[in-house]
């Protein structure tokens, strides 16, 4: 409490809240319609995602482990588990549970689970080791676009809106690979000679491409509220 040129001010302050108690909302309208946020200088109802946001950001996210109706075992490229499973007992050998039955050790490491009494392929499983994955979930790609200049809205000097256009389907490891060629093959290059060796230098570093596409792929929501959403 202070007083300005003759008046009483008081000043409040509200400390935030936890994380864990977020978003804060008006309980008679319920966490769905009383939460707000501030935009400029107004507020705005939150959506139904930024809600999800912040609620799923109470703990660790777990979309990914969650089985894929429909899809089953069948459904996952047996070859490429079996190398997996090869590799993890390699290097676990005194790994007991990997001893068990083949869906056992599957359930255990979340590539299958349990639904109304059927395994079926989680989303994590279904799209490491999916013969192909976009049947179940065909927004799970990614999409390469070439534009002309350096804004979306430049045209060619023909009137096109991009130069190249091309999506990548597949397993998450193939799906990675054949998008981080096909991108690197379509960049620039700079030569340079150096005394009788000559250096090709692409615009942008191969380990720079990699890892923008690489966290993509892991870091994206999988959650159903924005499955529908391509890279």
């Amino acid at each position: 409490m202070d007083e300005i040129d003759g008046q009483t001010v008081i000043a409040v302050e509200i400390a935030e809240v936890s994380l864990d108690q977020k978003p804060c909302y008006y309980r008679p309208a319920g966490l769905n319609g009383g939460a707000y946020i501030r935009v400029g200088n107004t507020n705005r109802q939150m959506t139904g995602y930024e809600i999800f946001g912040y609620v799923s950001a109470r703990g660790q996210p777990t979309d990914d482990e969650q089985p894929v109706p429909e899809a089953m075992p069948a459904d996952l490229d047996a070859a490429r588990l079996d190398e997996y499973l090869a590799l993890l007992r390699r290097n676990r050998p005194s790994a007991g549970y990997l001893q068990a039955p083949r869906d056992e050790v599957l359930t255990r490491l979340k590539v299958l689970r349990e639904a109304g009494g059927v395994l079926r392929p989680t989303l994590a499983g279904l799209l490491i080791f999916g013969k192909y994955p976009q049947e179940f979930v065909p927004q799970i790609v990614i999409t390469f676009l070439h534009y002309f200049g350096t804004d979306e809205a430049e045209k060619t000097p023909s009137g096109g809106r991009f130069l190249d256009n091309r999506k990548f389907e597949g397993p998450l490891p193939e799906l990675a690979d054949a998008a981080i060629a096909y991108i690197l093959a379509s960049v620039r290059r700079s030569g340079a000679v150096r005394a009788v060796t000559r250096t090709d230098t692409p615009e942008y570093p191969l380990e720079a491409v990699r890892e923008a596409i690489m966290n993509s792929l892991a870091h994206r929501d999988y959650s159903s509220h924005v499955r529908g959403s391509q890279i």
